[in-house]
């Protein structure tokens, strides 16, 4: 894998699965769990890999449950990505019936009022999130209905 790499993987009926780094150079990663929406799916593996260009300074759809999007999800879940120039502003609104967990990968930023790093997480629950970028910075948004994280904090 390298930078802009995003593999998804359904377990499905069952997979055998192993990671590891086989380069010289520490490699870094984010995972995502889910529950999907339905049960007995196929296991199933599907590889995109994203141009920065794509992202910068402008939220990018990278995977959601939308037949047209890089990555279809098996769930009500949208994955979104962002590439910011350092001095720059920039909204995601969260809709009321929305909840999302952002992730600052890269940078340093102002969110909402709040100072976050590298690697610095913030939940929002429907309301618009605001970004102002000290130096350039990497995000990745997660957004899901409020019901899906009800159902799974309830588990």
């Amino acid at each position: 894998m390298r930078r802009g790499d995003f593999t998804y993987l359904t377990a499905g009926s069952g997979i055998e699965h192993s990671e590891f780094n086989w380069g010289d150079v520490p490699m870094r990663m984010i995972q995502v769990w889910m529950k999907p929406q339905h049960k007995n799916l196929h296991p199933h593996v599907q590889y995109a890999t994203f141009n920065e260009n794509c992202h910068l300074n402008q939220w990018y759809l990278m995977a959601s449950d939308a037949k047209n999007n890089p990555i279809q999800l098996q769930q009500n879940v949208q994955i979104w990505v962002l590439k910011q120039e350092g001095n720059k502003k920039t909204e995601f609104l969260v809709a009321k019936n929305q909840q999302a967990y952002l992730v600052q990968l890269e940078g340093s930023s102002t969110i909402n009022g709040e100072c976050l790093s590298r690697y610095d997480g913030l939940e929002v629950y429907g309301e618009k999130i605001q970004i102002m970028t000290e130096r350039e910075a990497c995000f990745l948004l997660v957004v899901t209905p409020l019901s899906i994280g009800t159902e799974l904090n309830e588990k």
